[in-house]
């Protein structure tokens, strides 16, 4: 509970977050289950709000494209389109059994 503020690289506000509030709703609501460690261990189970990554938005996507280096070929063709990754995360947090739902080439594709 309380007022959380995430900030972006320049240090300005960029997203406010009052958790005792009744702004923060969800769009839909999640039914899927989670792996989650209880003080018995791991169960899977359904919490009563979704898990998410906490910060701001731009500092998310930076995040995630810090690693990406775009292949030569696909910049050379100029070839660019949102590529539709899926994946299951393991009960030890690491993502694994990827799936390309929607790509753009072989070399972006493996590059996602």
């Amino acid at each position: 509970m309380g007022r959380w503020e995430y900030f972006d690289e320049q240090g300005q506000p960029e997203l406010p977050f009052d958790h005792d509030s009744s702004r923060i709703v969800f769009v839909r609501p999640d039914t899927a289950r989670y792996w989650l460690q209880t003080p018995t261990g791991w169960q899977l189970l359904r919490p009563t709000r979704a898990p998410r990554l906490l910060g701001s938005c731009a500092h998310d996507v930076a995040q995630l494209a810090r690693p990406l280096r775009y292949p030569l070929g696909s910049l050379r063709d100029q070839r660019q389109r949102d590529v539709l990754i899926s994946y299951v995360v393991g009960p030890d947090g690491q993502a694994r059994d990827f799936l390309v739902g929607q790509g753009l080439s072989p070399d972006c594709d493996q590059a996602v």
